[in-house]
């Protein structure tokens, strides 16, 4: 297809707001990554949020 033929695309608003703020470094470091690797990653990344959210007994529950 001659590139005479292709219609002019204008920008998605919605794509261009948040292109703007995207860290591509940090995505084209991660796209380096196997799929193993950024599945690793992923995971740790899991386990330290639901480690972070878990709850602890406050000092008056444990009786101190």
């Amino acid at each position: 297809m001659p590139m005479d033929d292709l219609l002019p695309l204008t920008p998605d608003p919605v794509i261009e707001f948040y292109k703007k703020n995207v860290a591509r470094e940090a995505i084209r470091a991660n796209l380096q990554l196997s799929v193993e690797e950024r599945f690793n990653k992923l995971m740790r990344g899991s386990v330290c949020k639901q480690s972070k959210s878990a709850k602890r007994p406050s000092s008056s529950a444990l009786g101190i």
